[in-house]
């Protein structure tokens, strides 16, 4: 019988690792190769860093035109993607069998928008929290709570 293989996705808006679980009480290993990482430069270097300028169309005013984009919050989206996109491919392929989300709220949200209807199926659970500073002792720790790791 073949273990059930779960991948634990770690993230926030500029970094991503991934652990493996090969069931109940064999705990984690982080996956080789498998951390991404963007860096994500502050708004001022991504796009205008103040919003246009306009004349009024009676006067000598000017007003100022709310920016349609916040470039900072774009590249996490896009990051965001990105691990979804990595994500779909290895579900097709069928690397792992099921999957756990951990991240910040914001980017869980981007996250989930990101996945493929059989990816979503594929995951069991879900963690708001950012535990991509922590040690393996500790993500282990508040895994076992939503997870049999």
């Amino acid at each position: 019988m073949k273990a059930t293989k779960t991948w634990i996705l770690i993230a926030d808006a500029g970094h991503a690792r991934i652990y493996e679980n090969l069931g109940p009480g064999k705990g984690l290993r982080e996956i080789p190769g498998e951390a991404l990482e963007q860096s994500i430069p502050p708004t001022r270097d991504l796009g205008a860093d103040r919003p246009g300028r306009t004349h009024g169309s009676a006067g000598t005013a000017r007003h100022v035109m709310n920016p349609r984009v916040d470039w900072h919050d774009q590249a996490k989206e896009e990051f965001a993607k990105s691990i979804g996109e990595h994500l779909n491919a290895n579900a097709l392929k069928k690397t792992y069998d099921r999957l756990v989300l951990v991240a910040p709220p914001k980017t869980l949200g981007h996250l989930r928008e990101a996945l493929t209807l059989h990816t979503a199926s594929l995951v069991t659970a879900e963690l708001n929290k950012d535990l991509t500073g922590a040690q393996l002792s500790e993500i282990e720790k508040h895994i076992s709570d939503i997870a049999a790791i």
